[in-house]
């Protein structure tokens, strides 16, 4: 353990060896993340510190024998903690006196967190330390928890740094798999290349939350995202358009002027611009003039975060966004990808504001498809795996493509992992001017010279060792000009479309998707049997959102004159729809509103079968202009293709038992002569749908449209002849699920039934309007306020029982309106992730509920009335506000016989003076509950010392000890 640091005055100031040390235990603790320990400031440490839970202060003046006034300071992670630690130093100290007072508060500082993290790891409350690091969004892990308290000191900064650099290295292969940085820079980095490879990278903005008791904060949570800052850079031609500074402008000499003493505008905006800049490379860094910021990703990651936590929102407290750049990466790529990157609403990825961020900071990827989501892989060994793989197979392609090497068999191919692979390459010729295999990517990683003379030295370079030199061959594996961006920059002929498949396919290969091909092979296919290489991977058949775009380009004519394969556009490779999408017009927003739009019901059952199926979900683009065919379409294949389920097979028994069977219907789905459960078993999905909605509707069906208000204008006459289809049409268009309504919208069939049987209910009630002139809003505000329907209160009831709440006063509950009940139901049937309803919520929300008076307190008022109290009341009194009148009045009562009898008792206790007593006649029942308390707290003074005594009696006696 660590060695005991006894600390009598307040920790001095860290050097530059406690600093490392500091940041290195923190890091081996898991509190931070791991950094470069020889850059460790005093700066650094604050910034470190920063991000961890409260440790608390207990100090106290003491006079040591021989020595005088001394201040004693101890800290821990809990504020009985950190006394129970001064009390044992205390007690370790010869004194003269005992202090007469401990002070107590909050630390934060690198000095307080290094001198905490030398305390025996064994006095430390581990079940506080761990709550208090979750709820600052750290995991907690003992052993590595344990190492951060460790003596040795030496074996946490080599630890520390064993961390960095394997994050280093984990970054950089990220980065590899994603396609930003060539497998070549990742498997040839130095300490310096990684430190300028990562620094180029784009700035982060983190933002951190808390919330706490008033006091001190008790709960952090922290966000990191893209800085998604857009550039404005000087141009060549600006100079001669640049204004001269006018003299009197505060910016020339700011700090000195005292006409404008404040900071302007326009100065912060300087200051920003020289904070971002600084972190931009060194050429983008001088041409830029102007930055403005936009963190909408950051925003997004924190309303998603809170959209499933909306109660939550409001307690806490927002702080100052912080800029982060270079390792800070590790952090963002480190969170859960569904919540770093914007999704759409039908759960997929979003990656523009990642490649807008390296667009605009020039950092352009090696990679023309970036794989973003590869960077979020969190498992080093796969990591560091992956990224040596992309390199040998990068370099063995290009060596095979050479004709350097033997084309490898398929299943060594296929079978080759990094160890073998590194195994193999040692084997590899090298040029003389060559030292490790490397350098093979080094030389066709570049564009071919256009000197002439450069293939004859290289060929006697070849020669030179006795590597065979293949002119045409070794051309072919230099590095090609890489393609425009930009749509519409490739016509669509036949050649192209050859081209793009090509390449397609030769991409595949590199990146180990496809069987290898020989180049003289694959130079002489046409576009058919190009196609057909492709198709033979279903991955690269057209996707459902491809087909559906194309089909309204071809509604739009924009597909005239383009040859399609004899199947049509279903036929098209995912890749050749990608070229043709890109190369034809952009459809305008009236040519992609189908004539019929998908109604709200189709979209409700869409939206149930695909509920927890994410291969069959649409695009957002698809989703908002699909038309109802299309979606009933889709519904109906996505129907067919699932087995029937036990619900449909038992429905479809009980409808054959009891003669409800529309046999009818049956038959068209059913050849067989007999109709039965052996039949039933192979019915698919939508089959069994089909027959079932012609049977008749089901008991529950008849039982709800029965059930219904007599004044509900839907209410039907005998919903025993409707069929299961009919009924459940009819149920969803009085339910109206999934529907929105306005506030000035008219009334709806609803409405007009709960405000008649409303009306019905009590004669005397009158609506604010007629009832022809209402809104919608004016009725639901008007059907809030009448009292809770018996359905609410039994709910109430049962959520209360299962959710353990007994804390709602029975006022509240007797006296809630139908709108109070029913955001009472929605709090208690709300579970956040740990399935625990938001008590706090339901909480404030009782307190708001205020009822009327009852008649009971009333008739108490007008008693202290009679008996001579002063006492206005207002009209419309509430039940709180009468409450409080009672409570003040009644603490004026004087002491009953009783009440004096008692106090009499605990003086001859001891847990009260006489002198507490010594005008009894006087005393008022407030004066009695505060000597209670008084009483109370002595009690327990008491029994404490009498434990103390106990335990001192029980302790053997040693030889040698004192104080």
């Amino acid at each position: 353990m660590a060695k005991s640091m006894p600390v009598d005055v307040y920790p001095a100031e860290l050097s530059s060896d406690d600093l490392r040390e500091l940041a290195a235990r923190l890091v081996c603790m898991g509190a931070v993340s791991p950094a470069y320990m020889d850059e460790i400031s005093y700066e650094k440490a604050e910034e470190m510190v920063a991000g961890l839970p409260t440790l608390y202060r207990a100090y106290t003046i003491v006079r040591e024998r021989g020595i005088g006034l001394t201040g004693v300071w101890q800290f821990d992670v809990t504020q009985s903690g950190a006394e129970e630690r001064l009390v044992r130093k205390i007690n370790r100290l010869t004194l003269e006196e005992m202090p007469q007072k401990i002070f107590s508060g909050i630390e934060y500082s690198p000095e307080v967190w290094f001198h905490f993290l030398h305390h025996d790891f064994s006095s430390v409350n581990q079940e506080i330390l761990r709550d208090s690091l979750y709820r600052w969004d750290i995991d907690y892990d003992r052993e590595r928890v344990f190492l951060g308290f460790s003596e040795d000191t030496d074996s946490v900064i080599a630890q520390a740094e064993q961390l960095f650099n394997e994050m280093r290295e984990d970054l950089l292969a990220r980065l590899t798999r994603m396609g930003i940085i060539s497998p070549l820079e990742y498997i040839n980095y130095t300490p310096e290349s990684a430190r300028e490879i990562i620094g180029r990278l784009p700035a982060l903005v983190e933002v951190y939350m808390t919330r706490g008791d008033g006091v001190r904060e008790t709960e952090r949570i922290r966000f990191i995202n893209i800085a998604e800052y857009t550039f404005r850079k000087h141009r060549l031609n600006d100079d001669q358009y640049e204004k001269k500074p006018i003299e009197d402008d505060p910016r020339n000499n700011r700090f000195d002027s005292e006409l404008y003493p404040s900071y302007t505008d326009e100065m912060e905006e300087e200051d920003e611009l020289l904070d971002v800049t600084e972190l931009l490379p060194g050429p983008l860094q001088r041409a830029v003039t102007r930055v403005t910021d936009n963190n909408k990703s950051l925003q997004m990651q924190i309303s998603k975060f809170f959209s499933k936590n909306p109660t939550e929102e409001n307690q806490f407290e927002k702080h100052g966004l912080t800029i982060k750049g270079g390792y800070a990466w590790i952090d963002f790529l480190n969170q859960d990808f569904s919540s770093a990157v914007p999704m759409n609403s039908q759960g997929e990825p979003l990656f523009d504001r990642l490649k807008k961020a390296f667009s605009n900071w020039e950092l352009d990827p090696v990679r023309y498809s970036v794989n973003w989501r590869a960077g979020f892989e969190t498992d080093f060994a796969r990591n560091r795996e992956e990224a040596r793989m992309m390199f040998y197979r990068s370099l063995f392609f290009k060596l095979t493509e050479a004709k350097i090497i033997p084309r490898f068999e398929k299943e060594e191919w296929f079978a080759m992992n990094s160890r073998t692979a590194e195994l193999y390459a040692r084997k590899v010729p090298l040029l003389a001017e060559q030292s490790h295999v490397s350098d093979w990517l080094k030389l066709f990683e570049q564009p071919l010279p256009d000197d002439p003379n450069f293939m004859f030295r290289l060929q006697s370079s070849f020669q030179a060792v006795g590597i065979s030199f293949d002119r045409e061959a070794v051309k072919t594996v230099f590095q090609k000009p890489k393609p425009q961006k930009g749509k519409n920059t490739m016509s669509i002929t036949q050649q192209n479309r050859e081209d793009y498949l090509r390449s397609s396919i030769r991409r595949m290969i590199n990146n180990k998707q496809m069987m290898p091909i020989d180049e003289s092979i694959l130079n002489k296919m046409s576009l058919n049997v190009l196609r057909s290489v492709l198709s033979e991977d279903k991955s690269n058949l057209i996707t459902a959102d491809q087909k559906f775009m194309l089909d309204m380009k071809n509604r739009a004519g924009h597909l005239n004159g383009i040859e399609l394969p004899p199947g049509g556009i279903s036929a098209l490779t995912k890749q050749e729809a990608s070229l043709i999408i890109d190369a034809t017009p952009k459809l305008t927003p009236a040519q992609m509103v189908p004539e019929r739009p998908a109604t709200e019901e189709t979209r409700n059952r869409y939206r149930f079968l695909t509920r927890n199926s994410q291969e069959n979900r649409l695009s957002k683009f698809t989703w908002d202009h699909i038309s109802e065919e299309a979606l009933q379409k889709a519904i109906q294949e996505i129907e067919v293709r699932r087995e029937i389920t036990d619900t449909q097979f038992n429905s479809l028994c009980q409808a054959l038992t009891d003669k409800t069977l529309p046999l009818e219907t049956a038959a068209q789905f059913i050849s067989s002569p007999t109709i039965g459960p052996e039949q039933f078993k192979k019915l698919n999905y939508f089959q069994a749908r089909s027959i079932l909605e012609q049977c008749p509707a089901t008991p529950k069906q008849i039982e709800f449209l029965q059930n219904m208000s007599d004044n509900h204008p839907l209410k039907p006459q005998d919903p025993g002849k409707f069929t299961s289809k009919e009924a459940s049409d009819l149920i969803s268009r009085i339910t109206m699920r999934g529907q929105t309504i306005a506030d000035n919208a008219p009334l709806t069939d609803n409405d007009i039934a709960a405000l008649k049987d409303a009306l019905a209910q009590d004669a005397s009630r009158q609506l604010p309007k007629d009832i022809t002139a209402m809104t919608h809003g004016e009725a639901r505000a008007y059907i809030a306020g009448l009292e809770p329907t018996e359905s609410q209160i039994r709910m109430i009831g049962y959520l209360t029982r299962i959710n353990q709440i007994d804390f709602i006063p029975k006022f509240v509950q007797t006296g809630m309106n139908r709108g109070q009940a029913s955001q009472l139901i929605d709090l208690l049937n709300i579970r956040d992730r740990n399935k625990k309803v938001n008590i706090a919520e339901v909480q404030k929300l009782v307190n708001q509920i205020d009822p009327p008076a009852t008649a009971e307190q009333l008739e108490i008022i007008r008693n202290y009335q009679e008996q001579g109290r002063d006492i206005t009341m207002p009209e419309k009194m509430t039940y709180r506000q009468v409450e409080r009148l009672i409570t003040q009045e009644s603490s004026k009562q004087p002491l009953t016989p009783e009440q004096l009898e008692i106090l009499n008792s605990w003086v001859k206790d001891g847990t009260l003076k006489a002198k507490d007593l010594a005008k009894p006649e006087k005393m008022t029942q407030a004066d009695y509950v505060a000597l209670r308390q008084k009483h109370l707290m002595n009690l327990q003074n008491l029994d404490n010392k009498s434990q103390e005594m106990a335990a001192k009696e029980k302790a053997p006696e040693h030889a040698g000890m004192s104080r």
